[in-house]
């Protein structure tokens, strides 16, 4: 099988493997990546239907085939997992003009040396805020 880039260019699979773990480890360290904030679907709870939301890419190790996200433990998508290990991530990029879609089993961790670690780097920037809030993801707000 071979695949047609963008650039025209023939690739054997073997290469564009490597291309995407290249992209998909910077990611997470360039903040204009585009694949730093992918799509994941996760299945709902009690038969709510799939349910997607953007993430943010922290981690993603090519040796390993893993990729890391956090979010605050309130949020749905952690419960979701829990129940259903099973979800998919979205990636598009228009700069190389390509679509990964990852299915992926997920792992939830509440507790742990690479909880503590993470938490570590996040408490220190701006986005603590957005595990501190007050109000858990996806909560109704109520404005009246």
């Amino acid at each position: 099988m071979r695949l047609q880039t963008q650039e025209n260019l023939e690739a054997p699979p073997e290469d564009l493997v490597v291309r995407l773990w290249r992209e998909l480890q910077r990611a997470p360290h360039d903040r204009h990546h585009e694949w730093r904030t992918p799509v994941l679907a996760t299945q709902g709870i009690d038969g709510s239907g799939p349910q997607a939301r953007t993430v943010v890419l922290r981690h993603a190790d090519a040796r390993l085939w893993s990729l890391r996200i956090y979010t605050d433990a309130r949020s749905p998508k952690c419960s979701e997992l829990a129940a259903q290990p099973l979800g998919q991530l979205i990636f598009w990029s228009k700069r190389l003009n390509w679509q990964l879609r990852m299915s992926a089993e997920a792992t939830v961790e509440f507790k742990g040396e690479q909880v503590e670690t993470a938490w570590e780097r996040v408490k220190q920037s701006p986005a603590a805020a957005d595990y501190l809030s007050a109000y858990p993801p996806g909560g109704v707000l109520d404005f009246v």
